[in-house]
C-alpha cells in the first residue's frame, strides 16, 4: 500500500478525496487520539474497513468515527504507606487473536520516585495489572563474580484489585477516552536470591529476566535486567518458582534460553548454557514436484505455546532454512502462497503427526513439506434484510476439528459489505457471518450457538463460490 493523498478536515469534520475505482483504506489522525484506521472497533486495530470504489457504491457520506485513548494510571505504597520507586507494573490485556481470547503482554512500567505510573493510549477493553518490586533497604545486585550477601526481605507480587494469587485476578474494564485509577500496596516477606551462571558467549547488554507463573500463558516478570558479564545475582526475589531467560546475540545471530528455578531460601544458583538456537532446513514440493519459482511461498514455523511465527521466503529451487528457531512445538504452515497449501511434513523420512515439529537445540535438516494446488475462491456480499453491511464478520471455519489454526478464515466485510476469501483450501466448512467481530470463533463451545444460523459448504480444488450471508440474531 502507498499514501494517495492526505486532506485536513473542514469545521464540521467533513472532507473529501477524489479517486480512480479501486479498494483503499482511510486513515485519520488528530492531535491527541493518534492514527486510526476507518471502520475500526478499537483505537489500536490497523485493519478497519476497505473502501470499495466503483460505479455501484456510494462513498460521500463516510462516518469516520474516531475513538479517544483511555489511560490506567495509580500509585504504589508500602505496608506503612510510604510511596515504592521503581516497583515494576505490568499491564496484560484480554484479546481476541486468530478467534481465540488469550492474554498478551501490554507492556511495563516502573513507578516514579513518587510511587506513581501510567499507561496510555490504550484500548478500551479488558486488563490485569500485577506489581512487584524491591524494598529500598534490599540493595539490587549487578552482574559480577564477586560474593553478595542476599537481603531477607522481599515485595510479595500483588494482581489487581489486590490479591498475591494469578488465579484472584480480577481484569479491569475501561471505555474508550476513560481515566482509570488503580492503587496498590507491596507488603514486605521473606526474601531469597538467584545467582545465575552464565556458560557460553553471549553479547554484553543482553536482556535478563526472571519470570514467573502469571495470568493465563504470559508471565509475570520479577525482574528485568542487563547481563553485561558471566553472573547475575537477582535479588530480594520472594520464594517460589521462576524462570530465568536470557535474550541477546551470539557470534552474530540472535540467542534466547532458560531455565527453571525454584527457590526456598538463601541464594539459589542457577546455570544457564547460551547456544547457537537450532535452524530449520528442507525443500517444499508441490503436487510432487519442486515449487516453481513464479511461487513466492512464504514458509512459516508457528509455535504452538505462545503463537509466534518463524518465516523464510523459499528459494528459486524450493529449499528453505530458517535459522534462530527457539526450542519448542512448531506447526508447518504456509504464511503466503499462490496456489499450493501444505499436505504432510516428512523428517528422516517418516510423517510427522500434525505437521509438527519438536524443535531442540539441534539443527533440524532434511525436511520435507508435501504440498498440494488447488486453493479455492469463496465471495459475497454480507446482508440484513436488503441492506448490504460493512464491518461484519463472515467466517469459513472447518467442520472437522483440526489443530491447524491457518484453517480458520474470518474476513470483516468491505465499505460495499462484500467479502472474498482468495485462497481456501478444498475442504467441508462452516459459512456464516456475524456483527461480533470479537467472537471467538475457534472455540467450538462459544461458535456453537452461531452454528443453527450457519451453512456446510464443500468446497472443491479450484473452485470458485458466490455466496451471500445474512446476519442473524445468535
Amino acid at each position: 500500500d502507498r499514501e494517495l493523498g492526505a486532506v485536513i478536515t473542514k469545521s464540521d469534520g467533513s472532507f473529501q478525496f477524489l479517486v480512480e475505482r479501486g479498494s483503499y483504506h482511510l486513515v485519520a489522525e488528530r492531535n491527541g487520539f493518534g492514527r486510526q484506521t476507518y471502520g475500526a472497533r478499537t483505537l489500536n486495530d490497523f485493519f478497519g474497513v476497505s473502501i470499495i470504489c466503483n460505479a455501484e457504491t456510494q462513498n460521500d457520506n463516510l462516518l469516520f468515527r474516531l475513538y479517544p485513548p483511555a489511560s490506567i494510571s495509580g500509585q504504589v505504597i508500602d505496608q506503612h504507606g510510604e510511596p515504592v520507586s521503581s516497583a515494576l507494573v505490568q499491564l496484560i490485556r484480554q484479546v481476541v487473536v486468530e478467534g481465540k481470547r488469550r492474554a498478551v503482554n501490554r507492556g511495563y512500567f516502573y513507578t516514579t520516585d513518587k510511587g506513581n505510573f501510567r499507561f496510555g493510549n490504550l484500548d478500551a477493553g479488558s486488563y490485569f495489572l500485577v506489581v512487584g518490586g524491591t524494598p529500598w533497604h534490599s540493595q539490587e545486585s549487578y552482574s559480577g563474580p564477586n560474593e553478595v550477601t542476599a537481603p531477607s526481605v522481599a515485595y510479595l507480587p500483588v494482581y489487581y484489585p489486590n490479591s498475591s494469587d494469578p488465579n484472584s485476578a480480577v481484569p479491569m474494564r475501561i471505555q474508550a477516552g476513560e481515566e482509570a485509577r488503580a492503587n496498590f500496596t507491596l507488603i514486605e516477606g521473606e526474601g531469597t536470591s538467584i545467582r545465575v551462571e552464565v556458560e557460553g558467549q553471549i553479547k554484553p547488554g543482553a536482556r535478563i529476566n526472571l519470570r514467573s507463573a502469571g495470568i493465563e500463558d504470559v508471565n509475570r516478570f520479577q525482574k528485568v535486567s542487563t547481563l553485561y558479564g558471566t553472573q547475575h545475582l537477582f535479588s530480594a526475589v520472594p520464594p517460589g518458582s521462576y524462570e530465568v531467560q536470557v535474550i541477546g546475540e551470539s557470534k552474530g545471530q540472535p540467542v534466547t534460553n532458560s531455565v527453571k528455578v525454584q527457590t526456598a531460601g538463601g541464594t539459589q544458583t542457577v546455570k544457564l548454557r547460551i547456544g547457537q538456537q537450532a535452524s530449520v532446513s528442507g525443500r517444499v514440493n508441490c503436487d510432487g514436484k519442486p515449487v516453481a519459482a513464479t511461487n513466492p511461498i512464504v514458509m512459516t514455523l508457528f509455535r504452538l505455546s505462545d503463537r509466534r511465527g518463524f518465516s523464510r521466503r523459499l528459494q528459486p529451487d524450493g529449499s528453505f532454512e530458517i535459522a534462530g528457531v527457539p526450542p519448542g512445538q512448531y506447526m508447518v504452515l504456509f504464511g503466503r502462497s499462490n496456489d499450493c497449501f501444505p499436505d504432510r511434513v516428512l523428517l528422516g523420512g517418516k510423517e510427522v503427526t500434525d505437521r509438527t515439529l519438536n524443535v531442540g537445540s539441534e539443527p533440524m535438516r532434511g525436511l520435507v513439506v508435501e504440498s498440494s494446488s488447488g486453493l479455492a475462491q469463496v465471495k459475497g456480499f454480507v446482508r440484513k434484510g436488503e441492506q448490504k453491511m460493512s464491518g461484519m464478520l463472515a467466517l469459513l471455519i472447518p467442520v472437522r476439528d483440526t489443530k491447524d489454526p491457518s484453517l480458520n478464515l474470518s474476513f470483516m466485510t468491505d465499505s460495499d459489505g462484500s467479502y472474498n476469501y482468495r485462497a481456501v483450501q478444498p475442504g467441508e466448512y462452516w459459512i456464516l457471518a456475524t456483527d461480533d467481530t470479537e467472537l471467538e470463533f475457534a472455540d467450538p463451545q462459544v461458535l456453537e450457538p452461531y452454528l443453527k444460523f450457519a451453512e456446510k459448504v464443500m468446497i472443491a480444488p479450484r473452485g470458485k463460490y458466490e455466496k451471500d450471508l445474512e446476519i442473524r440474531d445468535k
